[in-house]
């Protein structure tokens, strides 16, 4: 695996020894503007605190204004974005974080892919320095950077309590389709090309969706129809998700 040691000069006149190697995690302990910094098209590089980064790569030798320096290639959860600082700047700004998941781990979506849980079914030995997460129970498949999995999940364990007083402590599709096929849907076309459904719920609230073609010449009101009923789903999803959230922290 892809690393670096350097050695740093304390104001004492102590040194410190730190290695750094490709796919460990950090997190910003401050805020930190670098603008001394001629990388990455001569942008400043913005962290902020508790930002958390996976180094992406090491460039051993990288020519700037202070000549060959070391730089490491971060990938930020924030904006999801990559992001260049100088190694040394790592190691005064940052703490090292652990990977706290493994092959078999749970966890659910709280930022994206909002209640849906997914299993952790490859880790290190995937690619692109990326997890790659199971959905339960579609089988979907979902990879993603760590830094990403640290700040948009959760770990997800099964509260027994909770699940013997509720099937539907856990979202998930079969729960998503029984609303589906309990709910009054109206499906019409208007103005020749554009597909209009509206759907009630079983407990009276409406969600409306809409699809669109070009033209009237390849329009088909089935596609417009399970194009806008994925959609509902989706929010069907979220207002479950929602509501299971709520009942964990009741």
């Amino acid at each position: 695996m892809k690393g670096i040691t350097i050695t740093k000069s304390k104001p004492n006149g102590t040194s410190f020894v730190k290695e750094f190697k490709v796919r460990e995690l950090y997190r910003a302990k401050k805020n930190s503007l670098y603008t001394d910094e001629c990388i990455d098209g001569n942008e400043p590089v913005y962290i902020e605190e508790g930002e958390i980064v996976e180094i992406y790569d090491i460039i051993t030798k990288y020519f700037t204004l202070y000549g060959n320096v070391p730089i490491a290639k971060l990938f930020s959860n924030n904006k999801k974005r990559f992001k260049m600082v100088f190694i040394d700047r790592l190691a005064e700004d940052f703490e090292k974080l652990e990977n706290p998941y493994k092959v078999g781990d749970k966890v659910i979506g709280v930022h994206e892919n909002v209640g849906k849980i997914f299993e952790v079914e490859n880790s290190v030995d995937c690619p692109n320095n990326v997890l790659r997460l199971k959905c339960i129970p579609n089988g979907n498949y979902l990879h993603i950077y760590i830094p990403e999995l640290l700040t948009s999940y959760e770990p997800y364990e099964e509260d027994d309590d909770k699940k013997d007083k509720s099937d539907n402590s856990i979202v998930s599709s079969d729960i998503v389709n029984k609303i589906i096929n309990d709910s009054d849907i109206i499906v019409k076309t208007v103005f020749g090309k554009t597909t209009v459904v509206a759907c009630k719920l079983p407990s009276g609230f409406v969600i409306v969706e809409s699809s669109s073609s070009v033209s009237t010449d390849n329009y088909d009101e089935e596609i417009g129809r399970k194009i806008c009923m994925e959609r509902i789903k989706d929010k069907i999803w979220e207002h479950e998700a929602y509501k299971y959230q709520s009942d964990r922290r009741n």
